[in-house]
């Protein structure tokens, strides 16, 4: 136990995790989803929120910069990750967050408790002792009316994948060295793939799961395939040691994914296989569905849970949209009784119910700002030019808070509103931790809670982005950039060029529209 221990360290000191924010793990999307429940959690505001297995702190530092009045706790057992975390933090001014060096076995109460606790990929890939210490770090660490996150590989979806493990694990089985690990596995797949271009007896779907690990970087193909240990679960097996610690399900942290709230086929007959019994429907939709990967809502047993939804809720909360609307939507569109189709990059929602219409293309004029569902309602009013009435309020609040719990970034639900803007300002600013990561390279995370590429021009853009700088100074500085060789910008045929002529005002307008930049 101890030299897995040691390998499970070294592997993590040595090829640690970027700097990554997980959309789900959001304390206002976990409350937004608690409230909607029923349950009355606390304000996110001024939340302290545990993340267990932190590693370098930059899912904890991006929720920094959109709840400033929060408070986050961070741990990992890798010391390394840990210096490499507060390090960062220091450089970027963040000081709502604190991050330790901890072994799960060793936290006990030392902590205090927390209103959200955290644990994103953490499960699978420890041993089952520190498993259970998990379940139990829950049961005494979490607050009255607080909500657990919980992702893991699970069954019966990654069984497939299981069969990809087995095979590298063994190839590496003589190598100590983590970076030495991860090259003989990249060997091994290439092998694989040339030895079975058509699967083999596996067949074709094998070599595409060979393929989706051939893609990973090296911390997700060193952490996720080859560290000592890595245990997919089945839903029910989670519920179950979530219930030895008095802690009970509440909801899957993307309800469109939950047999509860889908709108799949596949969870219509989970729920007519097990009406009863919320949790073995879950279990039911896994198996038709061969879920892969889960993210479990956990709360205090006794807390008051509703499986029937009170829209009311909203009328206190925040909306924003992601969804851009699919062609004609015009006045006349809207009023009419024709279907439109609001879309993002993974999800897309119809709707025929002119309120809806009306207030998804609202939605869509001042993203990724998020408004008051009382400011949402006056302006559908207003463009439908229909009097106050009960009727359109309790249509829209049906369909707002549906498309919430059964599209995917189509609605966003929230509990407090972001401070992000539409429109960049004379001065424009980005997030402190937005213009670190843009320092250290081209992927940073926004106030959406999701992580953003940036061409050549945008990672030059961002770190001066501190509100001082004007448009013309900008512009200016960023030509001196390229002049000095500080920054290369490529055109379209890979040659080294310049900005075009007004790129600057293009480049505010995008990070404006991808939640990088605040009021």
């Amino acid at each position: 136990m101890a030299g897995q221990r040691e390998a499970l360290v070294r592997s993590y000191d040595e090829i640690r995790y970027p700097y990554l924010a997980h959309r789900h793990t959001d304390p206002d999307r976990i409350a937004t989803i608690a409230r909607l429940h029923g349950i009355a959690t606390p304000d996110v505001e001024r939340a302290r929120v545990l993340e267990v297995g932190c590693a370098v702190g930059g899912n904890l530092a991006a929720l920094a910069m959109s709840l400033p009045g929060a408070q986050f706790v961070g741990f990992d057992l890798s010391e390394q990750q840990i210096e490499h975390g507060r390090a960062a933090m220091k450089a970027a001014g963040i000081g709502n967050v604190a991050l330790c060096a901890l072994d799960i076995m060793d936290v006990g109460t030392s902590l205090g408790t927390f209103d959200y606790i955290i644990a994103h990929g953490i499960l699978s890939w420890i041993s089952p002792d520190a498993q259970d210490e998990l379940f139990a770090l829950f049961g005494r660490c979490l607050a009255p009316n607080g909500v657990a996150y919980l992702s893991y590989n699970a069954r019966p979806g990654w069984h497939e994948l299981s069969v990809v493990r087995d095979g590298l694990m063994f190839d590496v089985r003589e190598f100590e060295d983590p970076r030495e690990r991860v090259q003989r596995a990249r060997d091994y797949l290439a092998w694989l793939r040339e030895s079975m271009p058509d699967g083999g007896r596996y067949g074709e779907r094998f070599i595409e799961e060979v393929a989706l690990v051939q893609g990973l970087d090296d911390q997700a193909l060193m952490h996720e395939y080859l560290g000592p240990y890595h245990m997919p679960i089945h839903f029910q097996k989670v519920v179950a040691r979530a219930k030895h610690q008095n802690l009970i399900y509440l909801c899957d942290a993307e309800p469109a994914l939950s047999a509860d709230h889908s709108l799949a086929p596949e969870a219509e007959r989970a729920r007519e296989r097990s009406p009863d019994e919320l949790m073995f429907a879950e279990q039911y939709y896994d198996f038709l569905t061969n879920r892969r990967f889960r993210r479990t809502l956990l709360c205090h047993r006794g807390t008051p849970i509703s499986r029937n939804i009170d829209v009311r809720i909203v009328d206190g909360m925040f909306v924003s949209s992601r969804g851009l609307p699919v062609g004609d939507h015009s006045d006349a569109r809207i009023r009419g009784p024709e279907s439109m189709t609001f879309s993002t990059s993974e999800s897309d929602i119809s709707t025929a119910s002119p309120p809806m219409k009306a207030a998804l293309s609202h939605l869509a004029s001042v993203s990724p700002r998020a408004i008051p569902f009382a400011e949402l309602v006056e302006h559908v009013r207003e463009r439908l030019g229909a009097t106050s009435s009960d009727a359109l309020l309790d249509e829209l609040r049906d369909n707002v808070v549906q498309a919430f719990l059964s599209s995917i970034g189509v609605v966003m639900i929230r509990t407090h509103a972001p401070p992000c803007v539409a429109e960049p300002g004379e001065r424009p600013v980005a997030t402190a931790w937005a213009r670190y990561l843009a320092r250290e390279g081209k992927r940073v995370a926004n106030l959406d809670h999701d992580m953003v590429q940036l061409d050549d021009v945008l990672r030059g853009v961002v770190p001066l982005l501190d509100g001082t700088r004007d448009r013309a100074s900008l512009e200016t500085e960023l030509d001196s950039m390229v002049e000095r060789g500080d920054l290369v910008v490529r055109m379209p045929d890979g040659r080294p060029g310049r900005p075009a002529p007004g790129a600057m005002d293009g480049a505010l307008r995008s990070l404006a529209r991808r939640s990088l930049l605040i009021g």
